[in-house]
């Protein structure tokens, strides 16, 4: 009778190993998968980052353009 409960322990511990296989697979998959969106993230915050500079860099030059204006105004 000893037998088949050594089989049954046995066939238990090789679906427990099997599952375990499976988790870590899974496991691995969610990591790639969060690296590739963090990835994603910080692209998209740098695009941000230099779409608003451009911006500030353009009005800074407009007021530029406003003060040599004025100050060629005032030369006169």
């Amino acid at each position: 009778m000893a037998l088949p409960a050594v089989q049954e322990q046995k066939k238990m511990k090789a679906e427990v190993f099997d599952a375990l296989h499976r988790i870590e697979g899974h496991t691995e998959c969610l990591i790639e998968s969060a690296k590739e969106k963090a990835l994603y993230a910080g692209e998209k915050v740098a695009d941000r980052v230099a779409n608003e500079t451009s911006v500030i860099a353009e009005k800074a030059n407009d007021i530029k353009g406003k003060v040599h204006s004025m100050a060629d105004e005032a030369k006169k």
